[in-house]
C-alpha cells in the first residue's frame, strides 16, 4: 500500500506567481507602470507577499496582482542591501485604471495571513509611472519562548517606507524607457500590517 502525503495551505495553493493573475506585462499602448520594491529585515522568513487587484472587484473575480520576495529563491535578485534591508524593486506594466492592495500573507514553513481584509488603492494612468512604495517585511515572535528557550516564530509584518530615489534608479536599470514617475501613491500605514493570522495544512493520504 503506498501513501501519497502532501502538505498544503488551505489558501495558498496557488501561492507564488501562480498567484499572480491579473497581466503585469500588459502590452496596450495605454500602459502605465506601477513601480515599488519589497525587501526584508533579518532574521528573515521565507517569502513576503502582498496581492492587490482591480477596483470594483466582482465577487467571481480572482485575479491578483502580485508583489513578492523570497530569501531563499536564486531566482529573486537583489537591487540594494544597506545592512538592515535588503530587496528589490517591482516594475508592473498594467492597464490603466484603479487598483487596491487587499491582503498578504508570509511564509516560514508556516503561512501566516493578515487577519483582516483591508485596501490601499493605487491608480495607474496611461504612459506613465506610479510609485507605491518599498514595502519591508520583518518576522514577529511570540511572547513566549519555546521549550529550549528560544524564540517562536508567529508571523510577520510589512510596513512601507519612501525610497523613491533608490528604487527609479534600479528601476530605470532593469526598464530603461521607464517615464518619470508623475504621481506617488504610498499607502498610509497608521501601523505596519500584521500578518499573524495562522493558516492551517492540511495532510492528504491517499492508499
Amino acid at each position: 500500500m503506498r501513501k501519497l502525503v502532501a502538505l498544503l495551505g488551505v489558501i495558498l495553493a496557488l501561492a507564488g506567481k501562480a498567484e499572480a493573475r491579473i497581466d503585469t506585462d500588459y502590452k496596450g499602448a495605454d500602459a502605465g507602470f506601477l513601480v515599488g520594491s519589497i525587501g526584508f529585515t533579518q532574521p528573515e522568513l521565507v517569502a513576503y507577499r502582498l496581492r492587490y487587484r482591480t477596483v470594483p472587484s466582482e465577487p467571481s473575480n480572482d485575479d491578483n496582482g502580485l508583489i513578492s520576495i523570497s530569501s531563499k529563491s536564486i531566482f529573486d535578485g537583489r537591487d540594494y542591501n544597506d545592512g538592515t534591508v535588503e530587496g528589490h524593486v517591482i516594475i508592473h506594466r498594467l492597464k490603466p485604471g484603479t487598483y487596491e492592495f487587499f491582503s498578504g500573507y508570509v511564509e516560514n514553513g508556516q503561512f501566516w495571513q493578515t487577519a483582516e481584509t483591508f485596501s490601499y488603492t493605487f491608480t495607474i494612468k496611461p504612459g506613465e509611472a506610479t510609485y507605491i512604495g518599498s514595502f519591508i517585511g520583518s518576522q514577529t515572535v511570540s511572547k513566549t519562548k519555546s521549550i529550549w528557550g528560544g524564540d517562536v516564530v508567529n508571523g510577520g509584518t510589512l510596513r512601507v517606507a519612501d525610497e523613491h530615489e533608490r528604487d527609479f534608479a534600479a528601476a530605470r536599470k532593469h526598464e530603461p524607457s521607464l517615464p518619470p514617475f508623475t504621481q506617488t501613491m504610498i499607502p498610509d500605514l497608521p501601523a505596519p500590517l500584521l500578518m499573524q493570522k495562522w493558516v492551517p495544512q492540511i495532510i492528504f493520504v491517499s492508499p
